[in-house]
């Protein structure tokens, strides 16, 4: 598969269009903003179960939202909508559905997620005894390595099973059975053999832009207290959003050309 041609169309795709999209983007992260600040702002309010179900939900809500805004991308590189704010019908109409996707996706993915979330209280806990220099718990402070090659292990394998569903949002896009989740799942996974290098090498030709990114952030952090770099590094991932989703929706096509 040539990234360097799905990399030229999306750059062709999105032509005209570019703006739109990361102004859809930014519109879609204000919004997460103003629901984080006021999360942040209920929680000194409010008692912390009340605080939990409402970052809980928060969570629930987000998720959903995001697949609207990559429909609205979508749509907008195709032409078939102007509005920049179209996510928002987008995620009131089709939200049962995407959290049906995402939690069938969650149940899939149940094992690895656990060895992994393990791993990660295991390296915590050895870190803790290794900074201590005495054993924590059920820790020993002699095992860092050991927890860290653990954490390794099941990260890369959280990340394998994960690359069998990175296109499920361009299949449900394209599918006529957006209801059907497990379809969609099974679509994605069965598409996904033999291109799960691929869809890294993809990710990684973005590479240069987030170099150029971290560079500026460093330059900036000179200059910028914390309240001012957030919004700046939305404003930078709003730029290159587009161009991840239209690459991610040009590689799914391919795939779906090359498997009949």
């Amino acid at each position: 598969m040539k990234i360097l041609e799905i990399r030229s169309l999306e750059k062709t795709k999105l032509e005209g269009t570019a703006l739109k999209c990361s102004i859809s983007c930014l519109l879609y992260y204000f919004i997460n903003l103003i629901f984080t600040y006021l999360i942040k702002y209920l929680s000194l309010k409010v008692p912390n179960v009340i605080d939990t179900i409402l970052q809980i939900t928060f969570a629930i809500i987000s998720i959903p939202l995001g697949y609207g805004i990559t429909s609205n991308i979508i749509k907008i590189s195709d032409s078939k909508t102007d509005s920049v704010t179209k996510f928002l019908d987008d995620f009131v109409l089709n939200f049962g559905k995407y959290l049906k996707l995402i939690l069938h996706e969650i149940i899939r993915l149940i094992i690895p997620i656990i060895l992994c979330s393990i791993s990660i209280l295991n390296l915590l806990g050895t870190f803790t005894a290794y900074v201590n220099k005495k054993n924590f718990l059920c820790f020993s402070k002699d095992l860092l390595p050991l927890a860290i090659i653990l954490f390794v292990i099941a990260l890369i394998v959280l990340i394998y099973f994960l690359l069998n569903y990175a296109i499920i949002q361009f299949i449900y896009f394209n599918s006529d059975k957006k209801h059907d989740s497990k379809n969609i799942l099974d679509t994605s996974k069965e598409k996904m053999k033999g291109h799960k290098f691929d869809y890294i090498r993809l990710l990684l030709s973005f590479i240069p832009y987030f170099i150029f990114v971290t560079i500026i952030l460093a330059i900036s952090g000179k200059f910028l207290t914390y309240e001012y770099m957030m919004p700046l590094i939305i404003v930078l991932y709003t730029i290159i959003k587009p161009h991840i989703t239209i690459s991610g929706l040009l590689f799914t096509e391919e795939i779906e050309s090359v498997k009949k």
